[in-house]
């Protein structure tokens, strides 16, 4: 995606379907953005923080995808030259916001610690945890040999 792929954008407020123009998405080196301009590498005001400011890609008409932003106003359409691509572009940018999504929203409460001081307190909840911990039988295990009547 680094690389591109031509689409056409859908200007909003043009009810009569004739502003359209075309463009080039691609992403940064990083992978971090969206960038939306009309030749790679020229200035542009669609840049799309995938992490920040893209809440979900969705498919809308044969070919078309849309980029929804927590901004609605920055909400873009974009034509995709065929139908196998809208699909696959689609998934692959409606998957890499959803991980991106779920990675910030993970519960790192439990997770190892990095520091070796922390490292120690982390093992000590551990230790006192076990040493808490009732088991699941409430009753001490019975051997088999008295069950059976032997």
């Amino acid at each position: 995606m680094i690389q591109g792929i031509h689409v056409t954008k859908i200007h909003k407020g043009n009810p009569l379907g004739g502003g359209k123009g075309n463009r080039i998405l691609f992403m940064d080196a990083g992978g971090s953005s969206l960038i939306v301009a009309k030749s790679k590498g020229a200035r542009t005001n669609k840049v799309y923080n995938i992490a920040e400011d893209i809440t979900d890609v969705v498919r809308v008409g044969e070919m078309q995808i849309e980029i929804v932003c927590k901004d609605p106003s920055k909400n873009i359409v974009l034509e995709l030259p065929s139908a196998n691509s809208q699909k696959m572009i689609q998934t692959k940018l409606h998957t890499m916001c959803h991980d991106i999504t779920t990675k910030k929203t993970v519960d790192t409460k439990n997770t190892p610690p990095k520091y070796l001081g922390d490292t120690l307190a982390y093992g000590k909840t551990i230790v006192a945890k076990m040493n808490n911990y009732k088991g699941h039988i409430s009753k001490p295990a019975v051997k088999a040999s008295s069950m059976c009547g032997m």
